[in-house]
């Protein structure tokens, strides 16, 4: 078991509102072992592991509907792993290009002003 996967199957307790028929070290111990698992099969980095376990509780509604009234929500995660992963890869894809598109849209083009100029109160420029 090793630190990784511990800090995995406890952010995982703790999104899925630390249920407390499953609070106790056997499940943690079966969590962390699962979560080793799911991060190797997975192949994403620790950190980005992390952002799909809140993806997968908090922002998809179909996934955290089915964990959250699984009897073990670990190893129901890793049963739909390879369908999951693949619902979010879209879902980064589809936030990458929404972001490039913001990022083009807040892009302003200011006029270039040369000198100073001022307003006058009946709305002129001087």
């Amino acid at each position: 078991m090793s630190e990784q996967s511990l800090k995995l199957a406890t952010r995982f307790f703790k999104l899925m509102d630390q249920p407390a028929h499953l609070n106790n070290a056997e499940t943690v111990k079966s969590w962390s072992l699962i979560m080793s698992d799911c991060i190797g099969e997975s192949e994403l980095d620790f950190e980005t592991f992390k952002t799909f376990l809140t993806w997968v509780v908090t922002l998809n509604p179909m996934s955290a509907e089915y964990l959250f009234l699984a009897r073990d929500p670990a190893q129901t995660l890793k049963k739909n792993l390879p369908t999951l992963l693949r619902y979010f890869r879209a879902y980064q894809k589809r936030e990458a290009a929404k972001s490039a598109r913001d990022a083009k849209l807040n892009q302003t083009k200011k006029p270039k002003v040369q000198g100073s100029y001022k307003m006058t109160d009946s709305g002129d420029i001087e």
